[in-house]
C-alpha cells in the first residue's frame, strides 16, 4: 500500500520499509516457519502464508495465527476485491471471504507456486510440471489453462494485455488472449527464471547464477522477449507493425561480423518462415501471403534472442 513495502524471510522474520526501498527494518515475531510470501490487506493489515500450512495475520497492533485445514507448505497470495486465494504444495488452493479461510478444489495434485489476477474475476496459477491454472470466476472454480510444458512454472506477471509465466530451465511463455493460447520463448539461458517486474514500458527478469535480462515494450513490439544482456548494443525495429504487405527488420550492430538467423511462427506455433539476415541493413519480409492475424518474429544470434509480435492485417 503506498509506500509500504514487504520482504518474506526464510528464518520467519520479515523486512519493511515505509519509503519505497530506501530504507528498510527488520521484524520478528514468534515464529517458527519459513514466511513464503506477504501481502497488505489493507494499510494497516498483512497477511503472511508460511510452511505447514501457517497463516499468521497483522492487525496493525498484534500478529495471529489463522485456521488454515492444511499442512501443507503455503507459497503465494493474492487479494483482489476483498477475496484472497493462497496457493501451496499438493495442489493446495485455500480462499478467503468475509474473514473465513475455506479450501477450492484444484484440478492437478502438484506444487502450486504463484497466483496473480488481472481483475477480480480473471486469475492464474502457476505450477510444477508445467501447469498454469485459470479461474474466470474470482477462485470459485480452477481449470487447466496450460499443461505439457516441459518446466516447472514459477511466477506470472500480467502487463497490459500479455500475461508472462516464467519458470525452470529459462522458460518463459506469454499468452496475449487471457490464457487461451500460450508461446515459448528461447532466452538463451538454462538458468531458473525467479522474478519479474514491468514498469515504464522496460522490464527485468532474474534468475539463478546472478541472471539479469531486461526487455522493453516500444511501438513495433508490444510483445518483446528481448532477453539481451543489461548491456547489449544491438538496436532491432521492425516496421510497420501492423503491416498489411511488407514488414522492414531494420538491425543495427557494433558487430558487423555476427550471423543472424530469423524465423517467423504463426499464433498456433508452426513455422512459415526461415532466413539468414545481415546487421546494419534493412531486410525486407513479404507477408502479402500470410493469413491477418497474429505472429511472432525471431532473431537469434549466438549470444542472444528477440521475439517480436507482429500482427498482419488484410
Amino acid at each position: 500500500f503506498n509506500q509500504n513495502w514487504l520482504i518474506a524471510l526464510e528464518d520467519g522474520s520479515y523486512l519493511k520499509s515505509n519509503d519505497k526501498g530506501n530504507t528498510w527494518t527488520n521484524f520478528t515475531f514468534n515464529n517458527n516457519e519459513s514466511i513464503n510470501d506477504m501481502i497488505y490487506a489493507s494499510p494497516t493489515t498483512i497477511i503472511a502464508v508460511c510452511n505447514n500450512g501457517k497463516i499468521i495475520k497483522y492487525n496493525g497492533t498484534v500478529w495471529q495465527n489463522q485456521t488454515s485445514s492444511t499442512f501443507n507448505n503455503l507459497n503465494n497470495i493474492d487479494i483482489r476485491n476483498n477475496t484472497m486465494i493462497i496457493v501451496g504444495d499438493n495442489g493446495t488452493i485455500l480462499k478467503n471471504q468475509n474473514n473465513i479461510w475455506s479450501t477450492v478444489q484444484s484440478p492437478v495434485n502438484t506444487n502450486l507456486n504463484d497466483v496473480t489476477f488481472k481483475d477480480s474475476l480473471n486469475g492464474f496459477i502457476a505450477a510444477d510440471f508445467g501447469y498454469i491454472l485459470k479461474t474466470s470466476d474470482g477462485g470459485l472454480t480452477w481449470n487447466i489453462s496450460l499443461s505439457g510444458a516441459d518446466i516447472n512454472f514459477n511466477k506470472l506477471f500480467c502487463s497490459n494485455d500479455s500475461l508472462w509465466a516464467i519458470g525452470t530451465n529459462g522458460g518463459i511463455y506469454i499468452s496475449i488472449d487471457n490464457g487461451q493460447n500460450w508461446e515459448r520463448f528461447c532466452i538463451g539461458t538454462l538458468d531458473d527464471l525467479n522474478g519479474m517486474v514491468y514498469f515504464n514500458e522496460k522490464g527485468f527478469i532474474v534468475g539463478n547464477n546472478g541472471l539479469l535480462r531486461k526487455f522493453n515494450n516500444h511501438q513495433y513490439t508490444p510483445l518483446v522477449d528481448q532477453l539481451n544482456e543489461v548491456n547489449d548494443n544491438i538496436n532491432i525495429k521492425c516496421f510497420p507493425n501492423p503491416t498489411s504487405d511488407y514488414l522492414i527488420v531494420d538491425l543495427n550492430s557494433s558487430n558487423n561480423d555476427i550471423k543472424y538467423s530469423i524465423s517467423i511462427k504463426d499464433f498456433n506455433g508452426r513455422l512459415i518462415y526461415q532466413n539468414q539476415i545481415n546487421s546494419s541493413n534493412q531486410n525486407l519480409i513479404d507477408f502479402k501471403k500470410f493469413n491477418a492475424g497474429i505472429y511472432f518474429l525471431n532473431i537469434t544470434s549466438n549470444t542472444f534472442t528477440n521475439t517480436y509480435k507482429i500482427i498482419k492485417t488484410n
